[in-house]
């Protein structure tokens, strides 16, 4: 049985984390780095509970 290769790994759990609702800290950095270069980016606990509490947090409850 061949073996993934690293990239492919990692791509795959990212897609996997997508599909789940998990955002990406690494893509987030990137874009930091890219658009932001003058803003420090967020810790990795700090850019979770960020997206937890836009998610689920926003105050209104669901309906159904």
């Amino acid at each position: 049985m061949r073996l993934l290769s690293k990239a492919v790994w990692t791509r795959t759990c990212e897609a996997i984390g997508l599909i789940a609702g998990v955002p990406s800290y690494e893509r987030y950095l990137a874009h930091m780095a890219a658009c932001h270069p003058d803003q420090p980016p967020q810790s990795r606990a700090a850019f979770f509970a960020a997206r937890q509490r836009e998610r689920y947090g926003r105050g209104k409850g669901r309906c159904c």
